[in-house]
């Protein structure tokens, strides 16, 4: 029996609800909750937001800005028959399925082959082992962002209703293969993964994440970067990021194309 994700309910009305990956120094425990429900006592280290189709690149409207990114590499890698994605710090998998429904819906599944599969690493063994398993436990908000990107989210998901219990995570789904045969998911550190990408024709996704680094790594993965790309690949970041991403990058010779997107300048330093 199909579920709808959207029953009786305006899509366009939900309380933010956003999955918030969080680690607690003292009980050393990582866990996954919603921006507003941390465990009362918890001493959080670190947290970041994951979910389906965050926007905070391209566009000052996050509505706007994965339309405006399809155009933007359709654009760019018109005439490449095949194009290298990278999307590093992966999560839970919400970030590469937004790109893959993304592009099949802007592009038209003939020409988002070639972008396709999109090679995803995180160095957590927890979210990565949700990642494969192609399940993922889905807000009202999640749930709102497919419904309005994707022509048909059957296509893509089989969707089940979690307990009552589960107020938090209303919905499962559970990715079909036209999602996971378009991505391979795989643990990799992104300071050591930038060695092994390819330099010509490459996306690579690199978002909210850089505040994490110190200094030195930031530098280090920019300049790996500088010496691995040329101008026909892209590197995006994240709103989070801000000068902790962008300002390394540009010691090392990139300019910004769109908001928070990076090309190499062919000129060398700026």
């Amino acid at each position: 029996m199909k579920i709808s994700l959207m029953p009786n309910i305006n899509p366009l009305n939900f309380k933010s609800s956003r999955r918030a990956l969080m680690y607690d120094k003292n009980t050393k425990e990582k866990f996954s909750t919603t921006a507003s429900n941390k465990p009362q006592g918890c001493d959080v280290v670190f947290s970041n937001f994951t979910y389906f189709f965050r926007g905070d690149f391209m566009e000052s409207c996050s509505k706007n800005c994965w339309s405006s990114f399809s155009r933007l590499v359709d654009k760019q890698f018109k005439d490449c028959e095949k194009v290298n994605f990278y999307d590093f710090g992966c999560s839970d998998g919400s970030e590469a399925y937004t790109i893959i429904m993304t592009l099949k819906e802007k592009l038209g599944e003939e020409k988002s082959k070639k972008f396709f599969p999109i090679y995803a690493f995180d160095t957590d063994s927890v979210v990565l082992k949700s990642a494969k398993s192609g399940i993922v436990d889905a807000t009202f908000d999640d749930a709102k962002e497919i419904y309005q990107a994707a022509s048909d989210v059957d296509k893509y998901f089989f969707v089940e209703k979690n307990s009552d219990s589960n107020k938090d995570y209303p919905y499962k789904l559970k990715a079909k293969d036209s999602l996971k045969d378009s991505v391979c998911f795989n643990k990799g550190d992104f300071l050591a993964e930038l060695d092994n990408i390819e330099g010509k024709n490459s996306i690579i996704f690199c978002r909210n994440f850089w505040p994490y680094l110190t200094y030195e790594q930031r530098d280090l993965a920019a300049r790996k970067l500088a010496e691995k790309v040329d101008d026909s690949s892209i590197v995006v970041i994240g709103a989070f990021d801000g000068s902790k991403a962008s300002a390394p990058l540009y010691r090392e010779g990139f300019m910004e194309v769109a908001m928070n997107v990076f090309k190499k300048n062919r000129k060398g330093f700026i």
